[in-house]
């Protein structure tokens, strides 16, 4: 038995299942039940994290996304006999995303908490400069859209579009960018660079710390 602790993560589900819309109409969905109720009493766990889904709007499956989080927690309560099986799941900070991914308020029904992605605002390969990969606030050089790629504003924003503030948790990156400056001399935020560089990890231009 896995010791009850351990918390089952589905990573890429859209390429395991082939989309939500298939994995609801599954063989699963019509005998009653589903695969995360199915692994719970083999292994013991205590949690189900739905990871990875980037992201529903691809496949068309926003509202797909909210049915399949009922199902599950549908079954989850009715297999509890008592006790308690956590729901969570990973949504993006990204607004444009959300707005065309999740119904945020329908989902804080059936979850636990939500893990944000808090971190990636800012990568060599999305803009022309350097900048901070998870920054906590605004930079006062941000302007427009950019004054967006924050996670106090992304924490704010999911709260307003209907997580609790006790659903969510933000994500902390324990990994930099390297970035190949334009200019040497010119090293600060905001910086001109030309993509990445190094062989620092297993990622080309990822430094871990």
């Amino acid at each position: 038995m896995i010791d009850a602790t351990l918390i089952l993560f589905i990573t890429q589900i859209h390429r395991l299942c082939g989309c939500l819309s298939q994995a609801i109409q599954s063989s699963w969905r019509r005998s009653g039940k589903t695969w995360a109720c199915l692994l719970l009493p083999i292994t013991n766990l205590t949690q189900f994290n739905l990871q990875d889904w980037e992201f529903p709007y691809i496949s068309n499956d926003k509202k797909n996304f909210t049915k399949l989080l009922k199902m599950i927690r549908a079954r989850f309560d009715q297999e509890s006999k008592g006790g308690q099986y956590l729901l969570s799941v990973a949504l993006t900070p990204i607004m444009f995303i959300v707005e065309k991914s999740y119904q945020v308020t329908a989902i804080s029904r059936y979850i636990d908490f939500a893990n944000i992605m808090t971190y990636d605002y800012h990568t060599p390969g999305t803009f022309p400069y350097t900048n901070y990969n998870a920054p906590l606030r605004a930079n006062k050089l941000d302007i427009w859209y950019l004054r967006y790629f924050n996670v106090e504003f992304s924490a704010h924003y999911l709260h307003s579009r209907g997580l609790r503030k006790d659903q969510i948790i933000v994500g902390i990156p324990f990994y930099g960018y390297l970035y190949y400056l334009a200019n040497p001399q010119f090293h600060g935020v905001y910086s001109l660079c030309n993509g990445t560089q190094g062989w620092w990890s297993i990622i080309w231009g990822v430094l871990y710390f």
